[in-house]
């Protein structure tokens, strides 16, 4: 009943479905296994050709949001230092990983699922563990690079405590996100900002 109704999302890990979820004008986060940055930024960069070529259509789905959500999730563990960070993620992603490819009803495949081992996940950027400082420049790459407006953290992962949890989110809302500057967008797009 609520008019306008609440703004729609469409994630997609697909190519292939960005036209259509542009020409709408969803909010969409890129990819969710293993999706690098440069795969992100190609994603958001052709959204927003779609999205300028079909902003006035008719009958969109989201029209009546005029700046759309464009991003990613990453898992995120924020500590006092980088070493502290790193070996407490490395503890939880682990963990994390074991329950995910064994998981009732999952066919195994082998040690480890898309997004790869800690180690492997470090590598592609899907974990962004550290001090609030390093953290705060892996998100700002994530920003630049990709052009994103929205920035997804998955903060409860593994066998992280609730203790650990409300830590990293009380560092990461008070000494990452506040330095954070949107991207510097082409000529052309849009000034949006990050939330």
């Amino acid at each position: 009943l609520q008019r306008p109704y609440p703004p729609l999302w469409y994630p997609t890990s697909s190519a292939d479905r960005i036209p259509w979820v542009a020409s709408h004008g969803f909010n969409t986060l890129f990819g969710f296994t293993r999706t690098s940055l440069d795969v992100i930024a190609d994603g958001i960069a052709q959204y927003r050709v779609e999205f300028a070529a079909h902003e006035g259509d008719a009958g969109r789905l989201n029209g009546h949001v005029a700046e759309p959500r464009l991003g990613a999730t990453r898992h995120v563990y924020v500590a006092a230092t980088d070493d502290e960070a790193m070996r407490v993620a490395r503890t939880a992603y682990t963990e994390f990983e074991r329950s995910y490819v064994t998981r009732p009803g999952h066919a195994p495949t082998g040690d480890a699922s898309r997004r790869g081992d800690f180690d492997t996940a470090i590598g592609w950027g899907g974990i962004f563990a550290g001090s609030p400082d390093s953290v705060r420049l892996m998100v700002q790459d994530f920003v630049d690079r990709t052009g994103a407006n929205y920035f997804v953290g998955t903060f409860a992962f593994g066998n992280l405590t609730t203790e650990q949890i409300l830590s990293s989110m009380r560092l990461f809302a008070e000494a990452v996100m506040p330095a954070i500057t949107p991207a510097a967008l082409s000529d052309g797009a849009k000034s949006q900002t990050l939330s």
